[in-house]
């Protein structure tokens, strides 16, 4: 509008994305499921992949251990202070039904 361009105009002039998700539900009859899901910068080559398990506990309540890490040049997206690692264990309750 004031006819001035500040860095911060010009530092990410195009950001492109891709995303995938990918669920195996109930390996072999039990109540283990796997997934991994992947969301990715495809300017500057960063993204973050998180690959997970999930066990039924019971009938309402699901255990999931995550593993979600970051790649790409330090100063990126995704990779603000660095490439990261960490691990997440959550529990859902309910029914998922509405």
């Amino acid at each position: 509008g004031a006819g001035q361009l500040s860095s911060g105009d010009i530092a990410m002039p195009g950001i492109h994305y891709a995303a995938s998700s990918l669920i195996w539900n109930e390996m072999f009859n039990t109540d283990f499921s796997l997934s991994i899901f992947w969301i990715g910068n495809l300017s500057d080559s960063s993204g973050q992949m998180t690959p997970g398990v999930s066990y039924k506990v019971f009938d309402k309540l699901k255990a999931y251990l995550k593993i979600p890490f970051t790649y790409g040049d330090e100063g990126y997206q995704y990779t603000q202070n660095g490439s990261t690692v960490s691990v997440s264990l959550e529990l859902s309750m309910g029914s998922g039904a509405f």
